[in-house]
């Protein structure tokens, strides 16, 4: 069989692809997505916030073609395979590269390794598992949050603050925190308060004992200390 695997990053495929092609009776090609190959279609448009906040996407125009050549490739093997990332990005990175690339969600092969070894990566090929949709809409509510947060705040930073700053589902309740302790420390006003101690000294069997006692209210003024 013939298989084209798709990675993230092209610095690494051909090393990836000599391994590969230690197994007999396969052939292999590598290639690279070199990394997100889809963004949201139409900024805000894009997220129909009444259809369960619903995303479309579009393919980037600068992946253009390197979608045009994978898909190239897909005419001249048996089956994809994707090898990207293990982490969310990389998730959903697979997710458009399926979408895009018209395959099948639920058995296109996914092969994640740690290491670029022969041994790590032939393991992962004789262990192929499907696409972690959870993984995906993870990455895909995170992107969605920051794209709603950051068109409405954003624009204000750049009025109130400096040009080209950014905000997200991140820095906003950072800023939040950090503003809501600078009010508590604006609006503090020291109050002095008291608190009443004392040492008696106890006769116990013709010994002399120190006990140390302390009122269990805090008194506002001196005259609650006198009374």
């Amino acid at each position: 069989m013939k298989f084209l695997v798709i990675v993230e990053s092209p610095a690494k495929k051909n090393k990836i692809e000599s391994f590969l092609n230690t197994i007999k009776e396969h052939k292999f090609i590598v290639d690279a997505s070199y990394g997100h190959i889809c963004e949201f279609s139409n900024g805000l448009k894009s997220i129909d916030i009444n259809d369960n906040f619903k995303a479309s996407y579009k393919i980037s125009d600068s992946k253009k073609q390197v979608v045009s050549n994978l898909l190239s490739l897909t005419k001249s093997v048996d089956e994809i395979i994707i090898a990207t990332d293990l982490d969310r990005e990389g998730e959903a990175i697979g997710y458009h590269l399926i979408k895009t690339l018209k395959q099948n969600i639920n058995s296109t092969k996914r092969i994640v390794f740690n290491e670029i070894t022969k041994s790590a990566i032939i393991k992962s090929f004789n262990n192929p598992s499907t696409l972690n949709m959870n993984m995906f809409y993870s990455q895909q509510a995170r992107s969605i949050l920051d794209l709603l947060i950051g068109y409405n705040v954003s624009p204000l930073l750049w009025t109130k603050v400096r040009e080209k700053l950014s905000a997200g589902r991140c820095q906003s309740p950072a800023l939040r925190l950090v503003y809501e302790r600078e009010m508590d420390i604006t609006k503090f006003k020291p109050e002095n308060s008291y608190h009443l101690t004392s040492i008696f000294d106890i006769k116990i069997d013709n010994n002399i004992e120190n006990i140390n006692t302390k009122y269990y209210k805090t008194l506002d003024t001196k005259d609650d200390i006198e009374s």
